[in-house]
């Protein structure tokens, strides 16, 4: 995949393949500032950007199949907050639960100096 055009403060942390909100298959790239998730299948859906800054919670857990899946607590421009979960499928590699620690800690790293800027 093409990465999105980075600030110059801003450096690429972790991404992974096959993450999904909403059933949407999406790469996840979670960079020092935001997590960006590109349609990297259809290429129908715009990307999205969620600065780290907007970050109120990261949560573990998993759905109704024992997928892995953080949920994220965003607070909106409005100052409302909306959930997004993102789920770690499943692959023929077998179970993604130490991937997913793996973003939670980099997402929780990088939210903390996220709002210090």
């Amino acid at each position: 995949m093409a990465y999105p055009n980075l600030y110059s403060d801003e450096s690429i942390v972790l991404n992974a393949q096959n993450v999904k909100v909403k059933s949407v298959s999406f790469e996840a790239v979670l960079t020092t500032r935001r997590l960006i998730l590109v349609d990297s299948k259809k290429h129908l859906i715009a990307p999205q950007e969620i600065l780290l800054a907007t970050l109120r919670d990261i949560e573990a857990g998993e759905n109704a199949i024992r997928d892995p899946t953080i949920t994220l607590s965003i607070i909106t421009t409005t100052g409302a907050t909306r959930q997004m979960i993102l789920t770690f499928s499943k692959t023929s590699g077998g179970d993604r639960r130490q991937e997913r620690d793996e973003w939670i800690k980099a997402l929780r790293q990088n939210m903390a100096s996220a709002g210090q800027h």
